[in-house]
């Protein structure tokens, strides 16, 4: 399994408007500077996030994003599912419909318990977590 620049960077846009929490909105501008990425790549981005309910905009003058509820409950898992729409590590776990091997594959265990790792792993951490982490190092997410 392989994250994706798309995947990354809905994960550094989530962190850094959890790093800023409360009334005020962040720009998409400002987040493209701060976090130096193509303002026009990060549209594309946000927009998932809006549309997914992660993350709200708000229009005018003082408007922008902000993250739609707090970083504490939102997972990594969520922002890189909605990002990459599969995080399986193999095609075979990626549809609704069994693979038609599935019952007779010896290896399928393996992927099903690496891919409950991943969905585990992932789960369990979550914005707060980060904000929290990267502060702690006097990291910018501008790294993650």
């Amino acid at each position: 399994m392989m994250i994706s620049t798309r995947g990354r960077y809905a994960l550094r846009i989530m962190v850094e408007l959890a790093l800023y929490p409360g009334e005020d909105c962040m720009s998409l501008k400002e987040i493209a500077q701060r976090q130096e990425i193509s303002e026009k790549y990060l549209e594309s981005i946000v927009k998932r996030l809006v549309n997914a309910g992660l993350v709200t905009s708000l229009r005018g003058k003082n408007g922008g994003y902000r993250l739609a509820r707090p970083a504490s409950s939102c997972t990594v898992l969520e922002v890189l599912e909605l990002a990459e729409e599969t995080l399986a590590p193999v095609t075979c776990l990626e549809g609704e419909e069994p693979c038609p091997r599935s019952d007779k594959c010896l290896v399928l265990p393996i992927w099903q318990g690496l891919n409950q790792v991943i969905q585990d792993y992932l789960a369990g951490i979550t914005l707060e977590q980060l904000v929290q982490q990267t502060a702690g190092k006097g990291l910018s997410t501008n790294y993650i």
